[in-house]
């Protein structure tokens, strides 16, 4: 028969066979995806379009960063990096200056203030005071930036605002409060002696109930305090509200065009791990069908024809859409998060695309394991062909069957 498979007489390939080289297709194509998305950013990023947003981008973070210097609410870890220290390390370094500045200006004795702990401490200011000088300094200057629904502040404001928030229960049994006792030195605040005597303690020592209350008190206050001033400068300060938008339009740009090579990436490595492979080695055959030594035939034994490889490219362009937000991870890393929940395709976040795959792969592993349907998967199904083991034979009286019962077999793919 002139369009027999020469594979017409070999054995449907095992389960477990079929499977193990369904996975290696897939990690072939991931490797194909990885590469191809490489070769088409790079030609993306050529483009003047993409190297226009980037200067764009690139400037309006510069501009950003130079407005969180100016407002002081945080800094970066090094002049040479933009990561920022935080608002948890700001606060507990503002802790360690506040006790340091209250024993020094509390006229603490030499034995009393630790040189070995507070050796690189400096004395706080109303600069270096973050919280102090945004609110009090910097919002003052720049009164014509922010928009009508800030809110200003003076100092008795900002004094009594300091009072409140830090007042704690000493007695759990009791519901009365403790206020610090501060020391107001030219309209800055600082702790008394006791006060920061007991927080220089609990901060060296981990000992002192009280010291460990006064700690946790100035800690919500001014945590919390700085958090909402950076939410002000967000939301009120205009220079960065602008600023931003510039910001913002372009990076989800440049999210849409990843996302575009992603997609570009994607089509090129699942065309080639599933067509332009298996034209080369004929029969359908893939690389782990190679290495597995399987191959395609139609159900009726004819020829495997490339209709079938356009069939199980776009069968595989869902079942290992899977893996794309791993790309994402892989390459991108921390940054991915916001690449993940951006749409693509239908509005919907590419972190919800591996649902598809994992239908398709569980209904294809159920199939698998029942044995009215031949133990086919789901592909071999819908397509109407059957992966065989190219190094196991039929028998000669089921060649005989096989002969004869497919001559009137109607063709089909």
């Amino acid at each position: 028969m002139e369009n027999s498979s020469k594979y017409e007489f070999n054995v449907d390939a095992k389960t477990s066979k079929k499977w193990y080289a369904s996975i290696l297709d897939s990690l072939t194509s991931f490797i194909f995806t990885v590469l191809f998305f490489f070769l088409v950013a790079l030609i993306f990023d050529s483009t003047k379009l993409i190297k226009d947003k980037k200067e764009i981008l690139s400037s309006s973070q510069y501009e950003l960063n130079k407005i969180v210097m100016k407002v002081k609410l945080d800094e970066f870890t090094s002049e040479s990096s933009f990561t920022l220290k935080g608002t948890d390390t700001i606060t507990s370094d503002y802790i360690k200056q506040l006790s340091y500045s209250s024993l020094v200006e509390g006229k603490a004795s030499e034995d009393e203030i630790s040189k070995e702990f507070y050796k690189d401490t400096k004395k706080l200011t109303k600069d270096d005071d973050r919280l102090y000088y945004y609110n009090l300094i910097f919002k003052t200057e720049y009164k014509s930036d922010y928009s009508s629904s800030t809110k200003f502040i003076d100092f008795n404001i900002y004094l009594n605002d300091f009072k409140e928030k830090t007042a704690f229960i000493m007695d759990e049994n009791s519901e009365d409060k403790s206020y610090l006792d501060l020391n107001v030195i030219d309209d800055y605040i600082l702790l008394s002696l006791n006060d920061s005597k007991d927080l220089d303690t609990y901060i060296r020592t981990g000992k002192t109930t009280r010291g460990r209350k006064i700690y946790e008190a100035i800690y919500s206050f001014y945590y919390s305090s700085i958090k909402e001033s950076i939410e002000d400068v967000k939301n009120n300060y205009q220079p960065y509200v602008n600023e931003y938008k510039i910001y913002e339009q372009n990076e989800s740009s440049m999210f849409i065009y990843r996302h575009v090579e992603l997609l570009i990436a994607y089509i090129l490595a699942i065309f080639t791990t599933y067509f332009l492979i298996p034209l080369i080695f004929k029969d359908g055959i893939t690389l782990s069908m190679k290495v597995f030594k399987l191959a395609i035939v139609k159900k009726n034994k004819k020829k495997y024809s490339l209709l079938i490889s356009l069939y199980r490219v776009i069968y595989n362009l869902f079942k290992n859409v899977l893996y794309l937000p791993i790309v994402f991870l892989v390459l991108y890393s921390i940054s991915a998060r916001v690449l993940l929940v951006s749409s693509l395709i239908f509005n919907l976040p590419l972190i919800y695309y591996p649902i598809f795959s994992l239908v398709i792969i569980l209904v294809s592993l159920i199939l698998s394991c029942i044995k009215s349907t031949n133990n086919e998967m789901l592909d071999e199904i819908l397509f109407r062909y059957n992966i065989v083991d190219t190094t196991e034979f039929i028998s000669n009286d089921k060649k005989e069957i096989d002969i004869y019962s497919g001559e009137n077999d109607e063709e089909r793919i």
